[in-house]
């Protein structure tokens, strides 16, 4: 891709508000931009200037979303349809550290669980960034990952992030709703406005202080006191 992708959004918007009024989903064009996903027929041409439906996308991890005719979405991991050599990485801060994402973050998911198999411990963190772009990790068999798509949160978990991006404090989801795409047990979600009010901060330590001491809310000026 010749151009950034924040350029590319804004000379392709419209076929971002193309899909989302035929999903007729307003969380739509923050899932697809939040995740730097783009029509899979950009990696191979020029888009045509006329928006249109596009029904296969695809972000930099080389995950797509396929749209069906009965209007429901469809994920699909490491698609082999999709030519590698054109997808690449163009997030600066993709590689950063935990604590440095706390920093460049207004927005923080939390899932804590235990694999349905192992029991063992699965964390994942999705921080969502001053610039409106995700940047996951996950703890998963005793190490943490630097970065994964936030693909694997699901769809309707990432709809229930954009029905709170404006929160003041922080929630907890309903243990009966949607969880990420992972054989999990056990779960439990916030979601957070950063940097984080002192409560969660304590009630995270309660919950995991591996997690706690990982995101830095061992450090007092990460907490918001307010």
């Amino acid at each position: 891709m010749k151009i950034t992708l924040e350029k590319f959004y804004q000379k392709h918007q419209g076929y971002v508000q193309v899909t989302a009024g035929y999903l007729e989903d307003r969380r739509i064009p923050f899932i697809l931009q939040s995740c730097r996903i783009r029509p899979q027929l950009s990696t191979e041409q020029n888009l045509p200037k006329t928006p249109r439906l596009e029904r296969w996308w695809v972000d930099e991890f080389c995950n797509t979303l396929r749209i069906g005719k009965n209007k429901r979405i469809k994920l699909i991991f490491n698609d082999l349809k999709i030519d590698r050599s054109r997808v690449r990485c163009t997030d600066i801060f993709a590689n950063l550290s935990i604590r440095d994402l706390y920093a460049i973050s207004k927005l923080l998911y939390v899932c804590i669980a235990n694999d349905e198999i192992t029991h063992n411990d699965v964390y994942i963190l999705s921080f969502l960034g001053k610039d409106n772009y995700f940047r996951t990790r996950i703890y998963y068999e005793g190490k943490w990952d630097k970065n994964i798509s936030t693909l694997y949160l699901g769809i309707n978990v990432l709809k229930m992030i954009a029905e709170h991006i404006n929160i003041r404090y922080f929630i907890e989801l309903s243990p009966k709703g949607p969880v990420p795409i992972y054989p999990l047990e056990n779960v439990r979600q916030w979601i957070i406005a950063l940097p984080a009010h002192h409560k969660f901060g304590s009630l995270l330590k309660s919950e995991s202080e591996h997690m706690y001491k990982t995101i830095g809310l061992d450090t007092m000026e990460t907490i918001w006191n307010g």
